[in-house]
């Protein structure tokens, strides 16, 4: 749609979007930051079992992910008030892209270690971000359904990623590098509490005389 300025020029006038577009739009970047997170994890473990990474490469990697992400977070929201939310937005999905790229194609654990810290730099500074967006574009009306729907968006990302770690592991047929976790002692009825195996331990008898 145009409209006549001065002197015969033309501008365009772009529709502006609705508040629900916005939210599914900024919730989208919630979706890419956990299925980031979750699939970085999933990915460690694979990596494990393939004989690439060991117990202490993942917990440095794990580690890394988990203050890179804090990090960006703690600075995300001031970057986007003071730079702008497109460009937060386009920075950090650039810094995922290539932090998984490195992860993907590192041949060593310092390569992996610099990629994890961006991928949780990115994530970290994206997820403040987006609930600013989804905020801003909201009315009081519909603030909190709005703010939702990025969670649930969010939720998605993390439980696909989940799936897809199965599925891998399924078609590897290495279900074995996939334990079921014990529930919470809080989750579970009263008198029934999941059994917990410990480590199989080879104890010798002793000989009884006669």
């Amino acid at each position: 749609m145009s409209f006549q300025l001065f002197k015969g020029e033309t501008a365009m006038v772009r529709s502006t979007p609705t508040p629900w577009r916005v939210a599914a739009i900024a919730g989208m970047a919630s979706y890419i930051d956990a299925a980031a997170i979750v699939g970085t994890g999933a990915a460690f473990v694979l990596y494990q079992g393939a004989g690439i990474l060991g117990p202490t490469d993942i917990g440095i990697l794990s580690s890394a992910l988990t203050l890179s992400i804090a990090a960006g977070a703690l600075f995300g929201g001031r970057l986007g008030d003071r730079f702008g939310r497109r460009v937060v937005f386009l920075a950090t999905m650039l810094l995922i892209v290539l932090g998984a790229t490195g992860l993907i194609f590192s041949p060593n654990i310092a390569l992996m270690l610099i990629g994890a810290i961006a991928v949780g730099l990115g994530c970290g500074a994206d997820l403040p971000v987006s609930l600013a967006t989804i905020s801003e574009a909201a009315s009081d009306a519909n603030r909190g359904k709005l703010v939702g729907l990025g969670g649930l968006e969010q939720e998605a990302g993390g439980t696909g990623s989940e799936r897809f770690h199965d599925v891998v592991l399924a078609v590897e047929g290495r279900q074995d590098h996939h334990p079921r976790r014990p529930r919470p002692v809080c989750q579970q009825a009263p008198g029934r509490l999941d059994p917990v195996r410990p480590p199989h331990l080879h104890v010798p008898q002793r000989e009884v005389g006669g």
